[in-house]
């Protein structure tokens, strides 16, 4: 519904009977003022309620969101240094203030988030700072359905040789999850695809 700004990298998670919420920036390029909105929809698309600012702090780069169990929802983001989360009721009510994601300094980038049928979630992103030992890496935090951490960051990559990049996540119901990302270096023919499941302790099963 705001129109004053550019609206950019929008993206979109679904309730269950097929309604849905969409998270976007919202940028002022001449300024480099930005935010992160959010926009709850039915089924057939209508607007539930009004446009949701998710936080209004200074800087903001590829959001993600997840729908937690209980039909609300939450949403991840960076600022380029540390990743950062925000939870929401089904009626998009902010629970709580922002929260700080990874445990560990690093340059910290593009988180994706996925939940599973309790609200418990998973964060996964992609470290710059070479705290792999090699270059990018993958890491990760869980966090129960009360958005409190378990335990810090876990390392997904095992392979470190190279650039391990672009992590995205599936959580299965019972609370396992699958994390998939791009090597760079690993891969005898340049870029290959790689993937690691864990148990819903952060217990990888295998390699």
């Amino acid at each position: 519904t705001d129109t004053s700004r550019q609206q950019i990298r929008p993206v979109a998670a679904g309730f269950e009977g097929g309604g849905f919420v969409v998270v976007w920036e919202s940028y002022v390029f001449a300024t480099d003022e930005d935010e992160l909105s959010a926009q709850r929809l039915d089924a057939a698309g209508n607007r539930l309620g009004d446009e949701i600012r998710i936080d209004d702090t200074e800087f903001h780069l590829h959001a993600d969101v997840a729908i937690a169990g209980d039909g609300g929802f939450v949403v991840v983001w960076d600022d380029g240094y540390d990743v950062f989360g925000r939870r929401f009721d089904s009626a998009g009510g902010s629970i709580g203030d922002e929260f700080f994601v990874n445990d560990e300094l690093g340059t910290m980038y593009g988180p994706r988030v996925a939940s599973d049928a309790s609200g418990a979630f998973v964060v996964v992103w992609e470290d710059q700072s070479e705290l792999d030992g090699d270059g990018a890496g993958v890491f990760l935090r869980r966090f129960n359905s009360d958005g409190e951490a378990l335990g810090g960051d876990i390392q997904v990559n095992s392979t470190t040789e190279g650039e391990q990049y672009a992590p995205a996540i599936g959580v299965r119901p019972d609370g396992a999850f699958v994390v998939v990302w791009e090597s760079y270096g690993q891969s005898s023919v340049g870029d290959g695809a790689f993937g690691r499941l864990f148990e819903s302790s952060g217990a990888p099963l295998g390699g």
